[in-house]
């Protein structure tokens, strides 16, 4: 087929007129209105209008003609013989057991292949595609306004049909497959390959009335809505007022980089959408909430895993910290980077440096070709494979560290390339060195997968790197978002701290982590961002303070958080359409009591997903609130057939049978929890609470293994030392204790074991100074305090 680009279909705009109508109120005395009418009329100005970018072509054609062949442009076009690059004639592609088939009735494109349930064969007919280059996709109109993408897609270099799930048997009921919500085009790609989206979602009744003002990428999604402008181009010259841009509604020229990234940022960098897409170069959190550099989705150093984009790994680069921009590499009107090679390196960087063997250690030319090895991005910019073909560059632009793929598991340019992809790392580590030296900077990459692992001993570094204005900011949240496996007054400080910090992303991470156990420090640390400029953080706020208990709040407070809450709840209903959408606003009825609403978004939620677990978590402790505990069972034994390596799963199953008294099943449970995640301490405490009552050394061995892992949490301790003692090991049990009361100064519980131990080893002065240390503090419970005081007493005995 023809690999020409569509022809410029747009149609010319034309100015339409608004006539506005002046009501004149007769009955207003002469002597009220004088005065003001000697104030000239001020009218709110009205909203600037979509106008389509073939009204930008008469007086920026060559803006306009790089634009129109990019892949902005095409990135979603209606089907016609200039768009559909695919073979639609009667091409077979088998999938597994599935058959696609791909034909064409006249001027309209089709696929056959199974139907909404999976049953049998059904035709589709093709009503837009979807992208270029280096693949395209296929949208089909379905029931609720929905436009579902196929799963198999079109190789634009290969020219092939292939499917985006290789080696995987997709089901109908499954989350992943093409008639089901990951391949809804409303709610997965809109805002990105169309502009001026309105996704127009109706939770209740699970349907779409989604609208665009251009059916593609125009230049109104970066520069906004046009019509103010071009009344103002279609004046005389002479006769154009003095306005602020020539009246676009964004200046792109000589754009701040902070603003530059907020224009690109929405379409690439892993978010979450808020609301729909508002003005061009808005600051990112008033309409999203970018993903942290979480695991499974980020490498523990931040390059990039799963289908993360590009803006992540810059925030992370000394080019940003720099002041590089996106539009010092790109051209932003053709979506492509100005010159390829290390021509655009060396535009900032001297090429008697590193364009030379002296730093890459490479031949230029091997074999009569250029070696990948001289190419600057191959080391400081490796890549990995999106949907199957799409290659793309990780933009952190960092230094290879064949050190970290030895400790820490992250992959580097050098083992990752295909240059040296057969060689054992250790040929890596050894050449590099001789290179380099074997000096190394420390790498935020290693607090990061230590603290994911949740290692006591990261915590300090874990809180310095969370404070430490040298690291970038995504880095910095990062580290916010970890807090939670380190409570303490410590963290809680560092939490106060992060509040102050410019970046927004910090100071919604920081809310998000600040402990609800102290609800007046919490009222007092958050309630002022209440009144935050970007709705991600004020949402955040909503979320923390709705979680109150009834009172925490005085009434002027509960006034100041309503509107804001309605902001909340908005965004709970807009991203309804996602089983994670679905799951917030489950969460959010249950702590308020809603019980049955709760249920039945939680329930949604796993329609959409069946292997959506943590909704499946939740609805199980819900039930369990309402004593239906028969059901909660056989939900988590359901989903845990679903996620068989689920320890979140196994481990509410197995706190669930231990409350109905199905002991042996609970065990069974538990093992299965504490074996799928070995840094699972509650699995550890609660199996060893179950076989303790048989088995004090496997007991004391289950909690010497829990108060490893979390040092924080006293419990665990206090039940070693309790299986210590029931195997007559009372010497251990001191030393256990000891330690326990050292960094627990304020947990009162082991203080009588401890002392009955000294007083088994006549060292009564040391029970009796034991007493008297928890009795001089002020804010001992009365009921340890009368507890203590009587067993001080009987020492005088």
């Amino acid at each position: 087929m023809s690999d020409e680009k569509p022809k410029d279909e747009f149609e010319s705009w034309k100015r339409t007129g608004i006539i506005a109508t002046i009501a004149i109120i007769l009955s207003i005395p002469l002597y009220l209105a004088m005065k003001p009418m000697r104030k000239p009329h001020v009218s709110q100005p009205s909203a600037p209008l979509f106008v389509g970018s073939g009204a930008c072509r008469q007086c920026h054609a060559k803006e306009y003609d790089s634009w129109k062949g990019s892949n902005h442009a095409l990135a979603m076009l209606a089907p016609g013989p200039n768009s559909v690059r695919g073979d639609f004639n009667d091409a077979v592609f088998q999938d597994g057991s599935r058959t696609w088939r791909f034909f064409r009735k006249a001027e309209k494109y089709f696929v056959s292949t199974d139907d909404i349930a999976g049953n049998k064969p059904a035709e589709f007919e093709i009503a837009y595609t979807f992208g270029w280059f280096p693949l395209q996709q296929y949208l089909v109109p379905f029931p609720g306004g929905r436009l579902q993408c196929l799963s198999v897609a079109w190789d634009a270099r290969e020219k092939r049909w292939f499917t985006l799930y290789p080696g995987k048997q997709i089901l109908p009921n499954d989350w992943l497959h093409w008639t089901r919500p990951a391949m809804t085009w409303n709610t997965m790609c809109s805002q990105c390959h169309s502009t001026g989206v309105q996704k127009r979602y109706d939770p209740d009744k699970d349907t779409y009335q989604t609208t665009w003002a251009e059916i593609s990428v125009g230049c109104e999604a970066c520069h906004g809505a046009g019509s103010k402008h071009v009344e103002w181009a279609q004046k005389p010259a002479m006769g154009r007022p003095q306005v602020a841009n020539a009246a676009l509604t964004v200046k792109t020229s000589s754009m701040p980089q902070r603003d530059l990234i907020n224009l690109c940022a929405p379409c690439h960098i892993r978010r979450a959408e808020l609301k729909d897409m508002g003005n061009p170069a808005s600051d990112l959190l008033d309409s999203h909430l970018p993903t942290l550099l979480t695991p499974g989705v980020f490498y523990a150093d931040g390059q990039i895993l799963e289908e993360d984009y590009e803006v992540h790994s810059f925030l992370q680069s000394k080019m940003y910290e720099k002041g590089v921009k996106c539009n010092d590499c790109h051209d932003v009107h053709r979506a492509k980077r100005y010159v390829e090679g290390n021509t655009l390196c060396l535009k900032c960087h001297r090429a008697d440096t590193y364009d030379t063997p002296l730093h890459h250690f490479h031949k230029k030319i091997v074999d009569g070709r250029p070696s990948p090895g001289a190419f600057c991005v191959e080391c400081h910019m490796p890549g990995r494979n999106y949907m199957v073909i799409h290659f793309r560059r990780d933009h952190s632009l960092r230094i290879p560290r064949p050190d970290l793929t030895q400790s820490i598991g992250t992959p580097n340019s050098c083992s990752q390339s295909s240059c040296h992809a057969n060689k054992p790392l250790n040929w890596v580590i050894e050449n590099y060195n001789r290179w380099y030296g074997t000096t190394r900077k420390p790498h935020y990459g290693t607090v990061l997968s230590a603290a994911r692992e949740g290692k006591p001993e990261t915590r300090s570094d874990l809180l310095a790197l969370a404070t430490d204005q040298l690291r970038p900011a995504i880095v910095r949240a990062t580290a916010i978002g970890l807090l939670w496996q380190y409570p303490g007054e410590d963290t809680t400080k560092v939490l106060e701290q992060s509040l102050s910090d410019s970046d927004a992303l910090i100071r919604r991470t920081a809310i998000d982590q600040f402990p609800q156990n102290d609800p007046k420090r919490l009222i007092k640390a958050v309630f002022p961002f209440l009144k935050d400029a970007q709705l991600g953080v004020r949402i955040e706020v909503a979320s923390s303070l709705a979680d109150l208990p009834p009172g925490a709040l005085s009434d002027s407070q509960t006034k100041a958080l309503e509107p804001v809450l309605k902001e909340y709840i908005a965004t709970l209903s807009f991203g309804e359409d996602m089983p994670s959408g679905r799951y917030n606003r489950a969460n959010y009825e249950l702590n308020h009591g809603n019980f049955t609403e709760s249920e039945k978004q939680f329930r949604k939620a796993l329609e959409m997903d069946d292997q959506f677990y943590l909704a499946a978590v939740n609805l199980s402790l819900m039930l369990n609130r309402q004593g239906r505990n028969d059901e909660a069972e056989t939900l988590l034994e359901k989903s845990l057939r679903t996620n068989p390596h689920s320890a979140s799963i196994a481990f509410n199953l197995g706190l669930l049978l231990a409350e109905m008294g199905k002991n042996t099943q609970a065990e069974d449970a538990l093992r299965k929890a504490w074996q799928e995640d070995p840094t699972m301490a509650a699995a550890a405490f609660n199996l060893a609470v179950l076989v303790g009552v048989r088995d004090a050394r496997e007991a004391s061995e289950l909690c010497a293994k829990a108060a490893e892992l979390r040092p924080d949490e006293p419990k665990y301790a206090y039940s070693l030392a309790y299986y210590q003692i029931q195997r007559k090991q009372d010497a251990a049990a001191i030393v256990t204790l000891e330690k326990l009361v050292k960094f627990h100064p304020d947990y009162a519980d082991p203080i009588p074991m401890l002392a009955d131990l000294y007083l088994k080893q006549n060292r009564v002065a040391d029970a009796a100074a034991l007493y008297d240390s928890q009795l001089a503090r002020k804010d001992l419970p009365a009921q340890y305090r009368d507890e203590f005081s009587r067993r001080r007493s009987s020492l005088l005995k």
